[in-house]
């Protein structure tokens, strides 16, 4: 009866025990697993920013260069850019270096050269645009900003068509009132034109980010390089504007870039919105 007891008491024991050590266990996977996959979610960010920024500095060393030719310091001491050479030598150098669009801006902050179609000059950037003050002051300039449908429609009609999307909404998506995004999200920089210490003027130019499939293509491939799991690959990359997917290499079912899609409710809250 005695060491039925015992045997009873010492089974219990080890169960209780047994039990603790699986939990404990588990515990300590489950804190590793999910350390490692924060880890791993940070060094995706890491990359996806390093790829971002990599494409603002390649935006700024192009408009440094295209400041300092000599042609472009010879037409800003005279202020004739109404020729056709200089503007011809800078649509050359937008289109080779892939740039969606590039302008000068006088000291008077007026636009008196575009290289896109239809080429229109005259309007003036107004005094709360930093890039154009930073760069009126000598300091080259990038950062990322929206334009409105009237700055995309100045610089080129096709930027602005690149930019519409109509919103759709899906069962889990937040919630929002417009139905298309007509804004255009920029990478956009600046460089003064200068000789000695006078700013004769400022190039600026930029990159439309919506519909830029080759810029999400190349964040995904550096981040995941074609991993796949069961033919579906196991990361995307997508640049939201307000919740609104702008470019993506997340596929729909009939394989089109889901663009216009809304961001789940819970990511949404989560991640855009700091809840």
């Amino acid at each position: 009866m005695l060491k039925a007891k015992l045997f009873k008491g010492f089974a219990i024991l080890v169960i209780i025990f047994g039990v603790l050590s699986a939990f404990f266990a588990i515990r300590m996977i489950e804190t590793r697993v999910v350390a490692e996959a924060q880890r791993r979610v940070q060094f995706d960010m890491s990359s996806a920013w390093f790829v971002y920024n990599s494409k603002l500095q390649e935006i700024q060393t192009i408009l440094k260069l295209a400041a300092s030719k000599t042609a472009v310091l010879e037409t800003a001491e005279k202020q004739d850019w109404t020729r056709q050479d200089i503007r011809n030598r800078l649509e050359v150098i937008r289109i080779n270096l892939k740039l969606d669009f590039l302008g000068v801006i006088s000291p008077e902050r007026q636009v008196v050269l575009r290289t896109t179609p239809p080429y229109k000059t005259g309007d003036y950037r107004p005094i709360s645009e930093t890039f154009v003050t930073d760069a009126l002051q000598g300091k080259a300039f990038t950062t990322t900003v929206l334009f409105n449908k009237e700055d995309l429609v100045n610089e080129s009609e096709a930027l602005a068509e690149r930019a519409f999307v109509v919103i759709e909404q899906t069962p889990r998506s937040m919630l929002t009132q417009k139905i298309a995004e007509d804004r255009g999200m920029v990478m956009l920089g600046a460089a003064p034109i200068q000789k000695g210490n006078q700013v004769l003027g400022v190039i600026y130019g930029g990159v439309l980010l919506n519909r830029n499939h080759a810029l999400v293509d190349h964040m995904k491939d550096i981040i995941y390089k074609k991993e796949m799991y069961e033919s579906t690959p196991v990361g995307t990359a997508t640049i939201f504007l307000h919740g609104t997917r702008i470019a993506t290499t997340v596929n729909l079912p009939n394989g089109n870039r889901a663009l216009g899609t809304r961001v789940s409710k819970e990511v949404g809250d989560r991640v855009l919105e700091g809840n």
